[in-house]
C-alpha cells in the first residue's frame, strides 16, 4: 500500500526527528495512548505501517517533534493565560485547513481573529 500525501506539522523543538500521530479511536497499537476519550496518540512505525497497508485510523494528523514543559510549567503558563484554551473538536483537528484552524478556533469561542493585536498596553 501507499501512504496518502499529507501535511506534517512541525510539533515541536523536541525530537524533531520523531514523529507523532493523533488519531480517533478506531486504531492501537502496543504503546498507543489515549488523549481523553476522544483521540490516541501513537508514535510508532506500527502506525505508518497500518496507514499505508489500509489499516490504520480512519482519522489523523502527524507532526515531528513535541513540546515539553518541566514540572507545573504548564499550569503556570494556563492560570497567567499564557494560552488560549477551546474545547476538543474533530473537525477543528480534522478537517480545518492548517492555515485556517487557529482562526477557525477563535471564531468556535466567539472572538473575532481580526479584531486580536500583537500588541499590549496597561490600563
Amino acid at each position: 500500500g501507499e501512504a496518502p500525501n499529507v501535511a506534517i506539522h512541525l510539533g515541536g523543538p523536541v525530537e524533531p526527528q520523531r514523529g507523532f500521530l493523533i488519531h480517533s479511536p478506531d486504531w492501537g497499537g502496543a504503546e498507543t495512548l489515549d488523549v481523553g476519550t476522544r483521540w490516541r496518540l501513537s508514535a510508532t512505525i506500527d502506525i505508518l505501517k497500518a496507514i499505508a497497508a489500509g489499516q490504520g485510523p480512519r482519522r489523523w494528523v502527524a507532526a515531528l517533534g513535541y513540546a515539553g514543559w518541566g514540572a507545573g510549567q504548564l499550569e503556570e503558563e494556563l492560570q497567567r493565560h499564557g494560552w488560549f484554551t477551546t474545547p476538543g473538536d474533530d473537525s477543528l483537528l480534522y478537517d480545518a485547513h492548517v492555515d485556517d484552524r487557529w482562526a477557525r478556533a477563535f471564531r468556535a469561542a466567539g472572538i473575532d481573529p481580526a479584531l486580536l493585536s500583537a500588541s499590549s498596553g496597561t490600563a
